[in-house]
């Protein structure tokens, strides 16, 4: 089980700002997924309708690593992007990319020359 989170929510955190916690703070959706049920939610987000297989030879990974955000909700943030719609956002930003060869990155570089 995993948690995933949108690097961009990332940025999102100005109510945090005005912290002055003497701890590190969890940063997440509270949420987490099984890789298996990951790999078919990305399936279904990219269109792919063939067989997934596994290596059942192999470990099952790790145990549960699921962040107590308690404190971020405490301090009034909630995540506003769903695994399944960030997974979309970065699916299409991808093929934007590889139709374009432009990243956000280049793009912007472009804007500010």
């Amino acid at each position: 089980m995993r948690p995933f989170r949108l690097t961009s929510v990332i940025s999102d955190l100005s109510k945090l700002n005005s912290c002055r916690a003497t701890h590190h703070v969890n940063v997440g959706t509270g949420e987490d997924i099984a890789i298996r049920g990951l790999a078919d939610l990305i399936a279904e987000v990219v269109g792919y309708n063939g067989e997934i297989r596994w290596d059942t030879t192999k470990p099952d990974g790790t145990p549960r690593k699921l962040l107590d955000i308690s404190f971020l909700h405490s301090m009034g943030w909630k995540h506003k992007t769903s695994l399944k719609d960030g997974l979309r956002l970065t699916y299409k930003d991808f093929l934007k990319t590889r139709e374009t060869g432009e990243t956000k990155e280049t793009n912007q570089a472009r804007k500010t020359r």
